[in-house]
């Protein structure tokens, strides 16, 4: 399978992503297609027959431009381009200000005591004089004219159709109106001679392409702020760089520099490639790609990445990515495509795009021969011109007041700038669908390790069983084969103590298990506390030292040497400063906040307690906890936020997962939203802003909408009794043009939420009043499970506790389910629900 994006021109609206998705989409071979208007680019999944020619023929085909991406960055004279839109735009509002000031003569003349002079005593010179002043700007506005002709000839129609047609008939009317007033002068009919010339509409030919473009022009000022944010992050990066070549500094342009060269860089200097820091200490500003103020400190061994700022001690840096593969292109191409995505909201919008300029131009149509059929007693009680004026002007006015282009808008700009928004702050939207999930997220399923925690871990406690140093080697080269958090710790320790290694062989991670490898034919296993328990490997004495530990919120390693116990080392994590803000602040917006790990329960139990998180669940395999989210998936949408490797299926099976980024890169490749300052801040922060960016979305959806379902009639004149049925097509172009900015302008607002928190309709276990239980012949935990499962299937029924000790099940009931089907589900579990003198008998007997 093939991926490939393109560079796609010429489109102007909805219509036009709609036709070259449908033109890509038939070719044989091509899996996806994702048109994104706002960066006008195409990502084409395929594989064979296709291939990337017959793409971008296609697209060709479907009239509209086509390149692969890299030749378009290198030939599209992007500059030059906006100058000659600018210039051709400046021309035509110069021009459109005598064209209109003559089109209002008559009116203002006898109002206002306009002076026409000369024009007011032939009619002819305002009709000559209009009509070259209106070619003038249809000719400087080509690009509306050649764009929608040209996709009139390929069996589509777009926005800029609906501009050139509007235009042309106006123009083609007023051009044969001039021979009748010729043939009313030669009959000396001078009074009909003057009424036609007021029928001229040579002012909506030039007014509403000039308006259009003065329209399109600012919408794309706009458009175009909604990726600088995201593109000024590539002006940061240096263009040159000192390369040591032979122990000589070298001065080279950055696109010269090449994985693995050496770079030199100074205080004050930016890092020019990503790279592993090989000599000096230093901090560095990472502000511009995680949003975090603070510089960070750096030493040999550390990753580096481009266009971060070095900030004190001179570094010696291996390059060890370039180009397009540094993180911040990363970042950049993660962002765009983002905004290609769709999302389900987008469905209708594509639906009624792929209809809509066809369905206006039938509408105008219409419009026509309704007016003509039966408006003349109204055009000639109300206006001043004929029907077949009135009528032209009303169809011309349906054509241009249309706008497509908000619909193709409402989406893509909105994701773009959150998109942008959220990279500024240091999270990352890996898609689009993200965007629209995460903020429906009832459920925040949480590992801990890494993501709760810091992650990094150190050894607390190192009891040995056979000579310290001897255990701590065996200890050592064991864990420094593992990637696990934990056995880092243990290297670390050992490290500090100059403890030497052992060659080892035939090395086995078992997720969630331990590690375990061979010396010299010998075995040599290290355990959790679990597993160490259920196999039987250690002694109650031992045991119950550990549990003590675990209490404190300590993690237990034992190791064994051929089955022997040699040693246990407790470790323990320190939970992250923003960890307890995050997860109070997500419970008040009413999401219920449950810890996953494969930690031992007391251990879990122990840092739950430091971050206010209620419900816990210990003791976890992987598959264990895929199978929790897919439980919870059953009660509403879920994000799970993780960081290693074992919470790959787990993230892969929740609704949006977040990644950490410091955490392995399975997790991070499993992940929907990757969080750059691996901070559960910016987790309830990527929540917030994927609520803020939907109800944008939604706003400006229902904006485009109503526009067009309130503009069209009154365009039409369905409203004339109601006074308005005099709208001028120029003003329909005027509204138009309004409508795209207002749509772009309203995206914009997202840059300046501030992710203050909306407190939200609350779960339902903090609505409905707890309801208890007593339940009885529960004899163990098994029991308990029986009854929560049972309980769990009746209608909206949540188990909140369950205890087969007091027999006292508490549980939430919003659907009011009654108490015979609560006893039955009971009943069905083998066990007995106790009525009200049931209880106080079993009180009595206990008392």
């Amino acid at each position: 399978m093939n991926k490939q994006e393109f560079h796609v021109g010429k489109m102007s609206c909805a219509s036009c992503v709609n036709h070259v998705e449908e033109a890509v989409k038939k070719l044989p071979g091509v899996e996806e297609v994702t048109v994104n208007l706002l960066l006008e680019k195409m990502i084409v999944s395929y594989q064979k027959p296709c291939d990337e020619n017959k793409i971008i023929q296609a697209v060709y085909d479907s009239g509209y431009e086509a390149s692969l991406s890299d030749e378009t960055k290198e030939k599209k004279p992007v500059e030059k381009k906006k100058d000659s839109t600018l210039i051709r735009l400046i021309l035509s509002f110069l021009l459109l200000i005598p064209l209109f000031y003559l089109s209002m003569g008559y009116m203002m003349q006898d109002s206002w005591h306009w002076p026409i002079g000369v024009f007011l005593e032939n009619p002819f010179y305002i009709a000559f004089t209009s009509m070259f002043l209106s070619l003038l700007i249809m000719l400087l506005q080509y690009p509306f004219y050649v764009s929608g002709i040209k996709a009139l000839f390929h069996g589509t129609c777009n926005m800029d159709t609906l501009v050139s047609l509007g235009s042309l008939v106006s123009f083609l009317y007023s051009f044969i109106l001039l021979f009748v007033m010729a043939n009313q002068a030669y009959q000396e009919e001078f009074h009909h001679v003057m009424m036609t010339s007021m029928n001229l509409s040579f002012e909506t030919a030039g007014m509403v392409p000039t308006l259009i473009a003065i329209g399109k022009y600012l919408e794309k000022y706009s458009k175009g702020k909604t990726t600088n944010a995201i593109q000024a992050l590539l002006n940061l990066a240096p263009k040159e760089a000192t390369v040591l070549e032979d122990g000589k500094e070298v001065r080279k342009l950055a696109s010269e520099i090449r994985e693995n060269d050496l770079l030199l860089v100074r205080p004050g200097e930016s890092f020019s490639a990503d790279g592993i820091i090989e000599e000096g200490n230093s901090s560095v500003d990472e502000s511009m790609l995680t949003g975090e103020s603070l510089p960070v400190d750096k030493k040999t061994g550390d990753r580096v990445s481009m266009a971060t700022i070095n900030q004190h001690g001179a570094l010696k840096v291996r390059v060890t990515a370039v180009n397009e593969k540094t993180t911040l292109h990363q970042i950049i191409k993660m962002v765009e495509e983002a905004s290609s995505g769709k999302l389900k909201i987008s469905a209708l919008v594509d639906k009624v795009a792929a209809i809509f300029v066809p369905a206006v131009i039938g509408v105008s149509i219409l419009v026509f021969i309704l007016w003509m059929l039966f408006g003349k007693g109204y055009v000639e009680a109300n206006q001043h011109v004929t029907v077949l004026s009135y009528a032209i002007e009303r169809a011309v006015s349906v054509l241009v007041i249309s706008c497509p282009c908000a619909l193709g808008l409402a989406t893509p700009v909105s994701i773009m700038v959150a998109s942008g928004v959220g990279a500024k702050n240091g999270f990352l939207y890996k898609n689009a669908r993200a965007l629209e999930v995460l903020g429906t997220c009832r459920y925040v399923l949480l590992d801990k390790t890494g993501t709760i925690t810091k992650g990094e871990m150190e050894v607390e406690d190192i009891i040995p069983l056979i000579d310290e140093k001897e255990f701590l080697r065996y200890a050592y080269s064991l864990e420094k084969l593992s990637e696990h958090p934990l056995a880092k710790a243990v290297v670390k320790k050992a490290e500090e103590l100059s403890i030497s290694l052992l060659p080892l062989d035939s090395f086995t991670a078992i997720p969630g298990v331990g590690v375990k490898a061979y010396y010299q034919n010998h075995e040599i296993l290290a355990l959790s506390k679990k597993e160490a328990e259920a196999n039987h490997m250690i002694d109650e004495k031992t045991k119950e030292e550990s549990d003590l530990h675990a209490k404190e919120g300590k993690t237990v390693l034992f190791f064994f040497l051929d089955q022997k116990l040699i040693g246990t080392l407790t470790i323990s994590d320190t939970v992250k400063e923003d960890s307890i803000e995050a997860i109070d602040k997500m419970k008040k917006e009413g999401l219920r906040v449950i810890m996953l790990t494969g930690d031992h329960n007391e251990t879990a139990k122990a840092i739950a307690k430091k971050v206010h998180i209620d419900e816990v669940k210990a003791e976890l395999l992987p598959q264990d906890k895929k199978k929790i989210v897919d439980e919870m998936k059953e009660k509403g949408r879920v994000m799970f936020i993780g960081d290693g490797i074992n919470d790959a299926p787990s993230l892969t099976a929740s609704d949006c997962s977040l990644a950490i980024r410091s955490g392995s890169d399975i997790a991070l490749d499993a992940g929907d939203v990757i969080l750059m300052k691996s901070s559960l801040m910016d987790a309830y922060k990527a929540y917030l802003l994927s609520r803020h960016t939907i109800l944008n979305i939604k706003e400006n959806l229902g904006f485009a909408f109503f526009y067009n379902l309130i503009m069209i009639p009154i365009a039409a004149g369905a409203f004339s009794t109601l006074g308005l049925g005099k709208l001028k097509p120029w003003t329909g172009a005027l509204a138009m043009a309004l409508s795209s900015i207002t749509v772009v302008t309203n995206a914009l607002r997202i840059n300046l939420y501030r992710f203050h928190g909306h407190k939200r309709r609350q779960i339902e276990e903090k609505e409905v009043e707890k309801q208890v239980l007593t339940i009885s012949d529960m004899m163990c935990e098994n029991c308990e499970s029986h009854v929560k499962k049972e309980l769990e299937k009746l209608p909206g029924i949540k188990v909140i506790s369950i205890s087969y000790q007091s027999g006292i099940c508490t549980i939430i009931n919003p659907k009011k389910v009654s108490d015979d089907k609560i006893k039955k589900a009971v009943d069905k579990a083998g066990y007995k629900l106790l009525d009200k003198t049931e209880r106080k008998q079993k009180s009595d007997i206990v008392k």
